[in-house]
């Protein structure tokens, strides 16, 4: 099954500077497992994306997580986080 990633932030952005977009790839990852336990999984989580040093468009990979150890990943749990910043008044 397909769930999609979610990434978190920790830290605060530098005064003046905005998130413009963020891309995820890839945005799902393949599960496998228990199906009642595969089935009540609805996102995956990474590692906290470091906002505070934010001062241009930045690209980071992070590793996933899933909550549930009887869940297992069938591709690699890793993903690309691509971020464009833009100066804010």
């Amino acid at each position: 099954r397909m769930v999609p990633v979610e990434v978190p932030h920790s830290g605060m952005l530098p005064p003046g500077i905005e998130i413009a977009s963020q891309h995820v790839e890839p945005q799902e990852l393949r599960i496998g497992g228990p199906e009642s336990r595969v089935l009540a999984v609805k996102k995956l989580i990474s590692d906290p994306l470091d906002v505070s040093h934010l001062l241009g468009d930045t690209e980071e990979k992070l590793s996933v997580y899933a909550a549930d150890a009887e869940v297992r990943f069938l591709s690699t749990p890793r993903v690309t986080v691509k971020i464009k910043v833009q100066r804010g008044d």
